[in-house]
This record gives C-alpha cells, structure tokens and sequence, in this order.
C-alpha cells in the first residue's frame, strides 16, 4: 500500500474520532429518552406513570399519584423533551397522630393539578447535586390542596420540579440539601411554607411494554 493511500486512510481515521468523540460530548451534555434500552427516535411516544407521593411542609399528606405524557428526541438535536397531559392525585391520606397538624381540619385533603399541560426537557444535573444524572425539567408545576368536606382551599403551590430519571422512572428526591419544592400562595395569605414532593413515578410507554429511562 502507498503512502498516499496510507495517508488517506490516516486522515479517515482522524475524521471519524472526530467526530466520535463530539457525539459522545453531545451524550454527555445532552441527554436521551431510552424505551427498554433502546434509543427512542423523533416520533412522539405516548408514556404514563404510576406511583406514589408525599407532599409536605408545615403539614404532611401521602399520595397515589398517576399521569400521561408525551416524549421525543428531538430530530435536530438537543435533549430530550416532554409534556405532562394529565396529572391525577388520589387516595391522600394524613398521619393518624392526632398530635401532628393536617392540611384539612375534617377529612383527608384532595390535590388538583392545575396548568396542565406542563413542558418538560432532560438535563444533566450539576451543583447542588452531583453531577452526571439525569433529572426532568418541569416547568408550570402547579397543586391546589383543597379540603372537600369544607369546601375551602388550603393553598397553591407551584414552581418548577426536578426529579431525577433513574431505572425504576422519575424520583422526586432531595439531593444534598436540594429539594423539590413549590412555592406557595393562598388567596387570603401569601408566604405559605414551600410544598416539598418526594416518592416517585414509574414510567411505562406503549402497552405498558417499554420501560422508559433517560441517559
């Protein structure tokens, strides 16, 4: 072989290490929707979660928690994106000490969602947390706790939430001080103490048979 074919094939090689190593420099900043392992293209999947969650501040209610989403990769590029349609709360339930304060003088608390849809996109995340985790942007986070035996409003609560995208789904968890919390507003008082979400959800796609991870 000549040194000018040599030459070429050298410079192929150059080319495409070049060019691997700015693709994983994108995986690595941005991140992708994965469906049992596998790397999801640009068409849009229908995704719905179930699990459970805790909502607490001053006052602390346990959760069933259910939603449907929309997710894609991008075809021109960039993270993953995702829209949370719908987002049911059921079954809430306070502590059964009678010392402890509860959202509801009467009964048990009812969350509503409101603002839906709410836009997501994926991120690595960085300082406060340790960096190279996934988490899911959430954007218009809002939750109204109501108390249906009264009729009144304990309080809205909204913001951004950040849970991280793991094997099981989405956690809502506290990482090194940085916890997932609403801002909280109520139409007779503002300043109410922020709202902090923890649990998680599972995340299934089609026919519940693709398990959707991010990386």
């Amino acid at each position: 072989m000549n040194k000018k074919v040599l030459g070429s094939l050298s410079a192929l090689v150059t080319i495409a290490l070049v060019v691997t190593n700015a693709a994983v420099a994108q995986g690595e900043t941005d991140p992708h929707w994965f469906g049992n392992g596998k790397l999801i293209g640009s068409e849009t999947v229908a995704v719905t979660g179930h699990g459970q969650i805790a909502l607490s501040g001053s006052h602390t209610t346990f959760c069933r928690a259910k939603d449907s989403e929309t997710i894609t990769n991008p075809p021109g590029g960039g993270p993953g994106t995702d829209e949370v349609i719908t987002f049911r709360v059921s079954g809430c339930s306070s502590s059964e000490d009678p010392e402890e304060p509860k959202f509801c003088e009467r009964g048990n608390p009812q969350v509503a969602a409101l603002g839906l849809p709410w836009p997501g996109h994926l991120t690595v995340t960085s300082e406060p947390k340790p960096p190279n985790q996934v988490a899911d942007v959430f954007e218009g986070v809002s939750l109204e706790i109501k108390c249906p035996r009264t009729g009144a409003s304990y309080g809205v609560f909204s913001g951004t939430l950040e849970p991280v995208v793991d094997e099981n789904g989405l956690a809502f968890v506290g990482i090194e001080g940085h916890e997932q919390q609403l801002r909280g507003e109520h139409e007779q008082r503002v300043g109410l103490e922020p709202l902090i979400v923890r649990g998680g959800l599972g995340l299934k796609g089609p026919h519940g048979d693709r398990r959707i991870t991010a990386r």
